[in-house]
């Protein structure tokens, strides 16, 4: 078994699906580097520290895949609860995931419940620590704290759209 690693990634996972998604987010990169909060490098200066609110990171990357892709903590695994029932189905959710990556077409996007009978689709139930389904994220590479400011979610939220954050020690 591997242990956890020091390193702990932050992930903005967005919601929606469209191709000028990258277009945004390299404009709020470009933003932030004119306002001051990065460096060319994309590492964040000292006013960058607090308006991140991460406190140091090693860089910023954009991140676009063809298909979706389960952003989550890997290491120590994570508990899925039912969005009715509120109980614990993180096995149902195993088996989705698994059938839904085994399809070639990947339109088995669901589970079946086993609290509450029903199918839900993978991103409907919600888990601990949180997990995303997506394509397009913005994944900040060794924060130094695991709390985003309020002004960096609003300015995701505005410049983006809407994403669902995501920690991740991956070893």
């Amino acid at each position: 078994m591997p242990f956890p690693r020091s390193q702990l990634d932050a992930y903005f996972v967005f919601a929606e699906e469209h191709r000028e998604l990258l277009e945004q987010m390299e404009r709020l990169r470009t933003r932030w580097v004119e306002s001051g909060y990065l460096s060319s490098g994309y590492k964040p200066t000292q006013e960058g520290r607090v308006y991140f609110g991460l406190e140091e990171f090693f860089n910023i990357q954009s991140i676009y895949l063809p298909t979706k892709q389960l952003f989550a903590n890997h290491q120590g695994g994570y508990r899925v609860f039912c969005p009715v029932t509120d109980e614990l189905v993180t096995s149902d959710f195993v088996k989705g995931v698994q059938r839904w990556r085994n399809t070639i077409q990947k339109t088995e996007f669901y589970l079946v419940c086993s609290q509450c009978q029903e199918r839900h689709l993978l991103d409907e139930v919600y888990g601990k620590p949180a997990f995303a389904f997506g394509r397009y994220a913005l994944r900040f590479i060794n924060i130094g704290q695991a709390t985003p400011s309020s002004k960096l979610l609003e300015d995701l939220q505005v410049g983006v759209g809407p994403f669902k954050v995501v920690l991740s020690r991956v070893g």
